[in-house]
C-alpha cells in the first residue's frame, strides 16, 4: 500500500489517474506538498497530480526533485504531501505521507478511494489552488541530520546510491560528518539499471570495492532513500535488524 493509487491496484496508471487523485486529496487538504524522484515518467505523473490538486482549490508546494526522506521532512508544510517515484518497468506512481512523514494508513486509503469513484465538481477559475516553488529543501534535510549526529565518524565508506535521489545527500552528509567517501552510481540517471559481478548478488559491485579497500564500509541506497543496505569492513553484508538497530 505504500505506493497509492486505487489501493489494490498493481498496474500501470496514467496521468488521468494523477488528475483524480489531486482532486481527491484536495477534498481534505488545502495545501500539499509534491516532490519526484529524476526518473524519466516522474515529471508527468507529478505534474499531473499537481493539476489536480490545483484545479480542485488546493494550494501546492513544489519541491522539484528531491530524496523521500527530504519530501517526508517537508510535509510538515502542507495537509500531507505526495512522493512521485518510479516504479520497477512500470509508470512512476505515488507516496502519499501525512504531515509527520509517515506513509498514509490503511483507513485513509480507504477514504480516499470512496474519494477517488466520486471525485467532486471542480471550483471556478477564481478559486484554483496556488503554486509555490520551494528550494533549498535538500540542504535543510542534510544540515538537520548532520546537526543531530553526536560523535565523529572518522572511516572510509564507499558509498552505491544507484543514481537516484539520494545521490545529493548520502555522499554529503557522510563526509561532513568526517568519513571519506567514494561514491558509485552518484549521478542522476532516469534510465538507471544496476550491474554486478556476481549473478544473484545484487551487492556484489559494492563487497569488491570494499575489499579493495581496506578498513572500509559499503552503503547501499535504493535510489529514492528508503532502504539502506551495509557491507561491512570484511566485505559481509549486515543483516537489516542489526543495520536499523
Amino acid at each position: 500500500g505504500r505506493i497509492v493509487l486505487k489501493s489494490s491496484q498493481a498496474g500501470d496508471i496514467s496521468p488521468e489517474d494523477g488528475i483524480v487523485l489531486g482532486r481527491a486529496l484536495a477534498v481534505d487538504h488545502d495545501r500539499v506538498v509534491v516532490a519526484r524522484d529524476p526518473m524519466r515518467s516522474s515529471p508527468m505523473m507529478a505534474e499531473a497530480v499537481m493539476s489536480g490538486l490545483l484545479s480542485q482549490g488546493a494550494d501546492v508546494i513544489d519541491l522539484g526533485v528531491v530524496s523521500a526522506p527530504v519530501a517526508a521532512r517537508q510535509s510538515r508544510l502542507g495537509g500531507c504531501a505526495v512522493y512521485v517515484a518510479a516504479r520497477p518497468g512500470m509508470i512512476s506512481g505515488y507516496y502519499l505521507m501525512n504531515p509527520d512523514g509517515s506513509l498514509f494508513r490503511d483507513e485513509q486509503i480507504r477514504h480516499l478511494d470512496i474519494l477517488l469513484q466520486n471525485p467532486p465538481e471542480p471550483p471556478g477559475h477564481e478559486d484554483l489552488g496556488e503554486y509555490t516553488v520551494r528550494d533549498g529543501a535538500t540542504e535543510e534535510y542534510k544540515s538537520a541530520v548532520i546537526e543531530s549526529f553526536k560523535g565523529d565518524a572518522k572511516c572510509t565508506v564507499v558509498a552505491d546510491c544507484r543514481c537516484g535521489a539520494a545521490s545529493d545527500s548520502l555522499p554529503q552528509i557522510l563526509n561532513a560528518l568526517g568519513a571519506d567517501v567514494v561514491t558509485v552510481n552518484a549521478q542522476w540517471d532516469e534510465d538507471f539499471h544496476q550491474s554486478q559481478l556476481a549473478e544473484g548478488d545484487p551487492l556484489a559491485n559494492l563487497k569488491a570495492m570494499v575489499g579493495a579497500t581496506p578498513g572500509s564500509i559499503g552503503v547501499r541506497t535504493n535510489p529514492i532513500g528508503t532502504m539502506v543496505e551495509v557491507v561491512d569492513e570484511h566485505g559481509e553484508s549486515i543483516p537489516q535488524d542489526r543495520v536499523f538497530a
